[in-house]
Parts: structure tokens; C-alpha cells; sequence
């Protein structure tokens, strides 16, 4: 029974001796008399491009003159070459699991290593890397521009990083080897590679594992280009040898497949949710245009990750600015409650172990961070965490700010940008094993909030109650002292007093205490509350539409009352009194009719408030979507009422300009009429 892997082979007998004597002892080759014989096995090498395997899970590897991009295919030159590490590839692709011990990389004779681990780096690595090939005799015009477009694309457009790249260089062929993970690999970015590596490189091998987020790409440059060769593969995908080859094959396997990892499903976390809400908060966001800023957001990767409850919940927090900061103070407050439930030396070791170096690189000055975390730990555990401890968590962040500023000069910023990074981290974690939303989450940190003010109330008054301990004790254990001596009764009645009045604010602090527990209970009732109350909103909005509508039968009653005033102003001077009266009794109809329409406004904004409480609470869409008809309607019918108030007080100032030019002509006709009486007497 063999364990060597059959390989088939349609191809020149030149090559195929070759092949065979360069290859590992771990690879079979058969060559076969006519290409159709190569149909359904499963490792092929041929020399027709236009050969296509019926296989599904066949593997097969193209040597012509002609290169076919998109699949393993490279020249008969590739191989006369013998470089090792088409060599190797070749072997790896068709599953050896071990390179020949005796295979090196003789024609290498320099290496050199670079970790790109920012976007802002990008060009600086590229400038030592060319650096490097011109001191070694390459051709920097044609790498620069591949070298830049490669890691444009990886680090800067996708933002991946770290990205491992390693140059080794020979007399005549630089390969530069770059490893990349946690990067989302698409069409986009496979195109984007092959038009950057263009056809002046020799060697360009792209193999994908789409499961794990892991791409390894390697090209190289020769002086003078005697060979072609393209790898273009994935691995841990479509790979899988179905259940009747594996028992079948039980005893000839080289390569085993099956233990494969689960797909990775990226999930935004916190931290990410709290860094796209801080980008949109900068920003004019509209209900209309919110699409359009989120999709302004530089993380391209996130952006396509984002679930819908994801979305909704970034764009209610991008339109409601205290929504913005429910985040940032429930991230807060659920570590200030992970303080209180743990040790402190546990907290410490969280803490610590949070702190990721990814976030120091955009710190101000990142150089100045410890680089050993954990010896930063140890000290902090001793230096602070000392037999007292601190008594809060802000204590805590205070004490472990004041002693890096103070030991390691880092700056309070750069300490600032660290903690936040931490906290998401840790909140993060108690929300995964919770297994909760983020709207649960913020929901859930108002009754820590509330613990939390608890917590200080209980603080206050054990301090309280302390002190009126020691009052009371005090008169008792002081010496007695005569009235020779100068004490004053009004000093002894001085402190009775304040001994009384230190007993009243212990008792009421108990009492506020009572109410901040009682409170506690009210806080995890409060979603059926708002559940039940939809019903109520619903009647009370219906009330409100039928006030208002009265209030518009008496408006038009009102307005009809002032177009007979109106009439009424052209019937001569003697109507003048009645005028006058009829005008004093329409500005008090119009008063209180404001006083009612105020009234109706409060109503409006109080059932506005309502149904916003009964949205957040859980009530059904079609709920929400009939009281927002309700508050429709009733906005229109409040606009209507403001429009004939507004014409009323127009007719109102026309009828007081009427009644003083009336008045004037009382008056004046008053006077003529004693002028004529004096000169009649």
C-alpha cells in the first residue's frame, strides 16, 4: 500500500522527466497516452490552457508557453529554472505537507524584514524597500509603483494590519514575501493586485484562505525575466474530500482536510460601534442623508459587516445626541461595575491584558508606553494596589494615570486613548457572555447607574451616622466645665442644636436611601410599563384630537363675532360705545383662547414624549406607526388653529385702528358742539 500522492500528467516527456526528478519523493506522476484519459482524477499537470477538469474538487496545474491567469499555470522555464520556491509551491499545492529537508534556497543570500504595522507607514516602507532593491541592482521604477498600489490596497483602503513583508535577494531575482491577516479578501482586492504586479514580474503566487481572513502573497523581480509563473489558489475552501473518499481512502491519506476551521464571522464589537457614532457626531447627519455619512465612515470593512440592528441603532444615536452619550456612559458604567464585583487584583490583571498594541500605535507618543505590559502590571499591583487599595474605580484610573505620566512620561492623552480602548474591551466581554443587544446593554447600565448613586448615598450617610456617633459621644467624655470657667448655657444649646440637626439629616438621608432602593426595582419594570402604557397613549391622543377640535368651533364662533364688528364699525359715531365694548370682550375671548392653545401644545409635546417612551420600550412598528398618524394629524390641526390666530389678531389690530379713529371723531364732534353752545350763549 503507497502513501504517495498520484499526480497525472498530459505533457512533454522532456517535462515530465523533469518533473520527476525534482519533485518530492512524496508526489506520484503517471503520464497518460491521450488528455482524455486525464477526466475525473484529481491532480492533473497539462499543457493545454483550455483543458477544464470535470473534478469538482480536482486540482490542476497548467505548463505552457501560454500563462492562464486565474489558476495555477506557469512556462516550461519556471521549471527548468529549478528555484526552489516554485518548487515548493507546486508541492504544497497539491497537499505535501512537508518540504524535502534537503531543498534550501541556495540562490538567497540576503534577506531582509519589515512589519508594517500603521497606514501612515505605508510610504516609509516603501521608500526603505526600494532603498534596498536599488542598492542590490534592481529596477526601482517598475517595483515602486507595484510595491505602493499593493499596500495602498491592503493597509490603506482596507485598513490591514500588521502586514509581514520580507525581501530575499540573489544575484539575479528579489522575492518579496508579504503575510497578511484578518483581512476581507474580494474580487476587488484580488484585481487590484494583479493590475499592480503586473506581467514584469516573474513569480506571482496569491493563496487565500477565505475562512480564516489569511492571505500570502509572493512576486518577484529578476534583472532579466526568463520565466513565468502564476499560483492563484485557495486553501481551506472547497478542499474537502467527501465522506466516502476519507473512509476509502482511510489508510492512503498524505493530506487531511477535515480538520478545518468554521468560518470566521466577523462581529462588530463596542469599541467599532462607539468610533463609527463619534465619526457621525462630527457630522450635520440628516434622517434623509444618514446612508450617505455612514457610508463616508473610512473602515470600508466595518461598513460591510454591519448588521441591520447595527445600522438602526448607529443611526437613532447619530440623530439624537443624548443617544450618543447612552453608549459612552453605559461602557463606563458596566466596568465601573466589573471594578466593584471583583478584586482588585483581578481587575488589574483585566485591565492590563486589554491593553492592545495595536491601539499604541496612534498614540502621541507611542515610544514612551511600557513595552513589557505585563511588568507595567506587576508594578501597578504593587505601587497602588497596596493593603487599602483604592475604594473606586476612578481612584483607581486616577492613581494608574498619575504613576505612568510620572514614571514613563505618558502623555495624559495617549493614557486617555488607552483607557477607552480597555473599557469597549471590557465591556465588550460582558456583553458577549450576556448574549444581549446593545440596546439591552444601555438599558441595563441605567441600573447601574442608579447602584451606582446608590453606592454614594450609602457612603454619605455611613459618614453621616458617624459623625453623629461622635457628637453624641463628645458632650459625655469632655471634662465638666463650670460656669467660671467662661462657658456660655447658649454654647451648650449651640451644640444640642446642631446635634439635633445632624440627627434630621441622618434620618432623611435614610429615608432618600429607602427611595433610591425602592427605585432600583422600579428601574427593571419599566419596558412592561411602557408596553402597557401604548394603550393609554393611544385614548389620550384621541382626547387631545377631539380638544382641538372644539378649540376650532370656537375660534370660527370667535371669528364670526369679529366680522359682525367689523360690519358694525361703519354705523356712525354713536356705535362708538358698543364698539369699544364688543372689542374689550373679543381681546379676553382671544386671551383665553391663547391660554387654551398652550394647553394643547403642553398636551402635544407630553403625548410627543410618550410615544417616544413607548418606541424605546419594545412597542410593535404598526403602534408606533399609528400614534405618529395621531400626532399627524393633530400637528396639522395645531398648524391650522396658529394660521386664524394669527389672521384673528391681524382683524383685531384693524378693528382697534377703527375704534380710535371713531373715538377722534367723538371727540372732535364733542368739542365743535361746546364751541357752538358757548357762542349761542
Amino acid at each position: 500500500m503507497t502513501n504517495r500522492i498520484e499526480v497525472y500528467t498530459f505533457i512533454a516527456q522532456e517535462l515530465f522527466d523533469k518533473l520527476g526528478e525534482l519533485m518530492c519523493e512524496d508526489l506520484s506522476f503517471i503520464q497518460v497516452e491521450n488528455i482524455t484519459e486525464l477526466a475525473d482524477k484529481k491532480n492533473i499537470i497539462v499543457d493545454d490552457v483550455s483543458y477544464k477538469n470535470t473534478n469538482p474538487m480536482g486540482k490542476v496545474v497548467y505548463i505552457s508557453e501560454e500563462v492562464k491567469i486565474g489558476e495555477v499555470s506557469l512556462t516550461p522555464d519556471a521549471m527548468y529554472t529549478e528555484n526552489s520556491f516554485i518548487l515548493n509551491e507546486l508541492e504544497n499545492y497539491f497537499g505535501v505537507l512537508q518540504t524535502p529537508k534537503n531543498r534550501t534556497f541556495p540562490q538567497f543570500t540576503k534577506v531582509k524584514q519589515y512589519k508594517i504595522l500603521s497606514r501612515f507607514s505605508v510610504g516609509y516602507y516603501c521608500d526603505l524597500a526600494n532603498l534596498k532593491a536599488h542598492e542590490n541592482g534592481f529596477d526601482i521604477e517598475k517595483l515602486s509603483t507595484s510595491l505602493q498600489g499593493v499596500l495602498n490596497g491592503i493597509v490603506l483602503k482596507r485598513q490591514c494590519a500588521p502586514v509581514e513583508m520580507e525581501m530575499l535577494f540573489s544575484d539575479e531575482e528579489l522575492l518579496i514575501n508579504m503575510n497578511v491577516s484578518s483581512i476581507f479578501v474580494d474580487d476587488e482586492l484580488i484585481n487590484e493586485i494583479y493590475r499592480f504586479v503586473s506581467n514584469d514580474f516573474s513569480y506571482l503566487c496569491l493563496r487565500i484562505n477565505r475562512k480564516q481572513g489569511k492571505m500570502d502573497l509572493r512576486f518577484s523581480l529578476q534583472k532579466k525575466k526568463s520565466y513565468i509563473a502564476r499560483f492563484d489558489y485557495e486553501v481551506g475552501a472547497s478542499r474537502i474530500i467527501s465522506n466516502s473518499e476519507t473512509v476509502a481512502n482511510a489508510s492512503e491519506k498524505i493530506v487531511d482536510h477535515t480538520n478545518y476551521h468554521d468560518p470566521i464571522v466577523k462581529k462588530v464589537t463596542l469599541k467599532e460601534l462607539k468610533r463609527i457614532i463619534d465619526f457621525l457626531s462630527k457630522r450635520e447627519v440628516t434622517n434623509d442623508e444618514f446612508l450617505d455619512h455612514l457610508e463616508a465612515y473610512p473602515d470600508k470593512q466595518i461598513l460591510k459587516v454591519l448588521a441591520d440592528d447595527d445600522i438602526d441603532f448607529i443611526k437613532k444615536s447619530a440623530l439624537n445626541k443624548e443617544r450618543t452619550e447612552s453608549l459612552k456612559e453605559a461602557i463606563r458604567l458596566t466596568v465601573v461595575n466589573s471594578f466593584e464585583e471583583q478584586s482588585r487584583e483581578e481587575f488589574n490583571e483585566n485591565f492590563f491584558n486589554k491593553v492592545d498594541r495595536q491601539t499604541l500605535k496612534d498614540l502621541v507618543k507611542a515610544e514612551n508606553w511600557p513595552i513589557d505590559n505585563d511588568a507595567l502590571k506587576e508594578e501597578i499591583k504593587s505601587k497602588i494596589l497596596n493593603e487599602k487599595g483604592p475604594e473606586t474605580y476612578n481612584e483607581y484610573i486616577n492613581s494608574v494615570q498619575g504613576y505612568v505620566e510620572e514614571n514613563y512620561n505618558v502623555p495624559k492623552e495617549d493614557f486617555e486613548t488607552v483607557k477607552e480602548d480597555v473599557e469597549g474591551s471590557l465591556a465588550e466581554e460582558v456583553l458577549e457572555k450576556s448574549g444581549k443587544s446593545v440596546e439591552q446593554f444601555i438599558r441595563e447600565s441605567e441600573y447601574f447607574a442608579m447602584k451606582e448613586k446608590v453606592a454614594r448615598m450609602s457612603h454619605l450617610f455611613e459618614q453621616m451616622q458617624a459623625k453623629l456617633e461622635q457628637a453624641k459621644q463628645s458632650p459625655n467624655n469632655a471634662a465638666p466645665v463650670s460656669e467660671g470657667d467662661g462657658e456660655s448655657p447658649l454654647g451648650s444649646m449651640g451644640e444640642q442644636r446642631a446635634m439635633q440637626d445632624l440627627e434630621d439629616k441622618v434620618k432623611q438621608l435614610s429615608k432618600e436611601l429607602e427611595i433610591k432602593n425602592d427605585s432600583i426595582e422600579v428601574m427593571s419594570q419599566k419596558v412592561d410599563a411602557a408596553n402597557l402604557s401604548a394603550a393609554e397613549d393611544k385614548q389620550e391622543l384621541s382626547l387631545a384630537q377631539q380638544k382641538l377640535k372644539e378649540e376650532i368651533l370656537k375660534v370660527e364662533d370667535l371669528e364670526k363675532e369679529l366680522s359682525k364688528f367689523n360690519g358694525g364699525a361703519s354705523g356712525g359715531a354713536g356705535s362708538g360705545e358698543d364698539l369699544e365694548t364688543k372689542l374689550k370682550d373679543a381681546n379676553i375671548e382671544i386671551k383665553m383662547y391663547k391660554q387654551r392653545l398652550k394647553f394643547a401644545q403642553s398636551q402635544i409635546q407630553t403625548l410627543e414624549k410618550a410615544k417616544k417612551a413607548a418606541a424605546s420600550g419594545g412597542v410593535n412598528n404598526k403602534k408606533i406607526a399609528h400614534l405618529e398618524k395621531l400626532m399627524d394629524k393633530q400637528n396639522k390641526i395645531k398648524s391650522k388653529m396658529e394660521t386664524e390666530i394669527s389672521s384673528l389678531k391681524k382683524d383685531n389690530h384693524k378693528i382697534n385702528q377703527e375704534n380710535k379713529i371713531l373715538s377722534n371723531k367723538i371727540k372732535d364732534l364733542e368739542r365743535k358742539l361746546n364751541n357752538k353752545n358757548k357762542s349761542a350763549a
